[in-house]
């Protein structure tokens, strides 16, 4: 019989206190060392809670598109989770800030939008971006701060954060 692994210790400690801000963006591998640098200088002394999901933030872009129909209520039942999360991130941690992080050429916009531009695409994301803001206030309850930004690159590869609103 082989014993249990032992572990792996890391150099990291747990540091005190809520989140204030939470940044929802794309989980594609690539783009978190630019989405971590950038949510660090932006927020130096806040702690950042993360929702990483393929698509960032158009999973409440796609919820708001919806029409208050039989589908909007069977989706909006299906997102229940992700609503009552965040609405505890809001009511019980203080947050003051929702953050949502586009990328170019994102994996999830090219396979929903096939036959769209590169341009036609962020163009695309930036809508959609107006759209999940809207829908994350209608969530939250009451009056908070939402940014959008996309992460762009050049052919070098350096990233460049725009904002898309404030």
């Amino acid at each position: 019989m082989t014993s249990p692994p032992e572990g792996h210790r890391v150099s990291a400690r747990l540091t005190g206190g809520a989140a204030t801000v939470v940044a929802i963006h794309t989980s594609e591998a690539r783009y978190l060392p630019a989405i971590d640098e950038f949510l660090a200088a932006r927020y130096p002394s806040s702690a950042v809670d993360r929702v990483a999901v393929p698509g960032g933030a158009w999973w409440l872009a796609k919820a708001a598109s919806l029409s208050e129909s039989r589908v909007r209520r069977f989706i909006m039942g299906e997102l229940k989770p992700v609503r009552e999360g965040m609405r505890a991130l809001v009511d019980s941690q203080g947050l003051r800030e929702v953050v949502l992080i586009a990328a170019q050429d994102c994996a999830w916009y090219r396979r929903l939008y096939p036959r769209l531009s590169p341009g036609d695409v962020v163009r695309r994301q930036g809508e959609d971006m107006f759209r999940a803001r809207d829908e994350a206030r209608r969530w939250t309850g009451r009056p908070i701060a939402i940014s959008g930004h996309i992460l762009t690159f050049d052919r070098e590869g350096l990233v460049t954060f725009r904002t898309v609103f404030q």
